[in-house]
């Protein structure tokens, strides 16, 4: 299992926490800029991030945090199903291979024996490869 990590420098670069602001500083259109909040954001975040009264550029980096961190636990999700399908289709195979079809030798699905791995493939190489040709969604 390979872990990624992705990085956005520019991003990053770009927002740097703004100096705290005095207390006296009005929004001209609170409304509209909660809005500008929820639209970047989304509702809930947006929302909590302007009530919060963080600044545009501190929320984005609130947020981009927040983002990754969810990445993060969906990138283990999936690496932890694409394990869990990697082993079922090995199971599967097992008693495809153990089957009695009254032919002298077992039937040869061309698929590797159990704990071994043909390079290029499963879903990670798959998953590379189209992400490589630029098809992956």
């Amino acid at each position: 299992m390979t872990e990624t990590t992705t990085s956005i420098p520019a991003v990053e670069s770009e927002l740097q926490p703004a100096p705290a602001s005095d207390a006296t500083t009005r929004i001209a259109d609170p409304a509209a800029e909660l809005r500008r909040y929820m639209q970047t954001f989304g509702d809930s975040d947006g929302a909590k991030y302007f009530s919060e009264g963080r600044d545009f550029n501190q929320a984005a980096l609130q947020h981009l945090s927040v983002l990754r961190e969810r990445m993060a636990l969906l990138e283990a999700d999936c690496q932890a199903r694409i394990a869990k399908a990697e082993e079922r289709a090995a199971e599967a195979e097992d008693r495809l291979k153990s089957m009695n079809t009254g032919e002298p030798t077992a039937i040869d699905t061309g698929a590797p024996a159990r704990g071994e791995k043909q390079a290029g493939t499963g879903w990670n190489s798959m998953f590379k490869q189209r992400a490589d040709d630029g098809q992956a969604r």
